[in-house]
């Protein structure tokens, strides 16, 4: 099994991840990651941070990657696949009903990072040609572009609150 993307919660006592469902063989590597297989292997997981047992988030058979803990703890962001393209979600950290954060059509949006308020989301956006920084509120809206480069811009962090 393949486990990646960690996030911390707020509180140090939680961790998210992104969990992938099949074992790991070399063969089968491309499989956890890569959408173009039309089959999705991934889902959000949390564990304490000491260890024990698993809980699955999300559990809904979609890609599910890349979560980010918002800074109260109480939802996580994070990349889900709708069939045509991935979007932001964001879900109870205690699981529940996933509600779409973004509504991009026809392009990827991924790697959320909620801002040290909880008010915003920075995400990266990729239109096809070229992947820049967006934000966008917590709970949708009009996405501001953040960068403008030709650069692959991915992965943004707020940080922490100082």
């Amino acid at each position: 099994m393949q486990d990646y993307s960690p996030d911390y919660s707020p509180n140090g006592e939680r961790i998210a991840y992104t969990h992938c469902l099949i074992p790991y063989y070399e063969e089968e590597e491309e499989r956890c990651g890569v959408i173009s297989t039309g089959v999705d292997y991934t889902e959000i997981f949390t564990i304490n941070a000491t260890g024990g047992t698993p809980f699955n988030v999300t559990n809904n058979n979609t890609y599910d990657a890349s979560p980010s803990y918002s800074p109260n703890g109480n939802k996580i962001a994070y990349t889900q696949y709708d069939g045509n393209d991935t979007e932001i979600y964001k879900i109870n950290a205690t699981g529940g009903t996933p509600v779409q954060v973004t509504n991009s059509t026809m392009s990827d949006d991924s790697h959320p990072s909620y801002s040290p308020n909880g008010r915003k989301i920075a995400y990266a956006h990729y239109d096809g040609n070229d992947t820049e920084i967006y934000k966008i509120h917590h709970n949708g809206g009009t996405p501001v572009r953040v960068t403008n480069n030709n650069s692959y811009d991915v992965a943004p962090s707020w940080g922490s609150s100082p």
